[in-house]
């Protein structure tokens, strides 16, 4: 399979294909991958915002033909395609109970959050302004980048945020921050 390249920021784009300002995928973007040596091809994908509630968790119909479609179009051109679950992995294993949250303390360079977390360990955080777009540099992500961003301390029971993550968001705006807890192991 090597060598192979990765066709990510499309599928995986959440909530859908287009939303990280990539076009939706086609034959000739596989066909120049093939046409440059490549084997094969990584293809992430998200699937939370295309599948159903508890307790089937159905997928899309239309969504799971688009993804059959790409690895057809990657097949059709001579390459071994390679599905990769992304951006999924911390839904399936995270906590079902949320944190207890406290008032936060501090400052634009570093905000003290205290957070019971259980046995739990922090995945990731997600922020968002009021308005529901991302809030994130450029606005492309509202994911933060776990340890530049923000840190947990599990042993005081606190989540800090760190002046990396203010230099990223709009200061006159509202942010509401979601967390996501794992009960599977740490995250580094």
């Amino acid at each position: 399979m090597q060598p192979g390249r990765s066709v990510g920021n499309t599928l995986d784009a959440i909530p859908d294909e287009t939303s990280w300002g990539n076009a939706r995928i086609s034959p000739e973007p596989l066909a120049a991958v093939h046409d440059q040596g490549f084997n094969s091809i990584r293809l992430p994908v998200t699937w939370k915002d295309h599948q159903g509630g508890a307790p089937g968790y159905t997928i899309d119909p239309a969504y799971l033909d688009r993804v059959e479609q790409v690895v057809n179009m990657a097949l059709d051109e001579g390459l071994y395609a390679l599905l990769n679950v992304h951006h999924d992995s911390w839904q399936m294993s995270s906590a079902t109970t949320p944190p207890a949250l406290g008032n936060a303390t501090g400052t634009t360079s570093g905000l003290t959050i205290p957070t019971a977390f259980d046995g739990d360990r922090l995945a990731t955080m997600k922020a968002v302004y009021a308005d529901g777009t991302n809030a994130g540099p450029h606005n492309w992500t509202s994911y933060k980048e776990y340890g530049r961003t923000f840190t947990p301390n599990y042993a005081a029971g606190q989540i800090t945020l760190k002046q990396d993550f203010f230099a990223e968001v709009n200061d006159i705006s509202t942010v509401t921050l979601t967390y996501t807890l794992t009960r599977t192991g740490t995250t580094a």
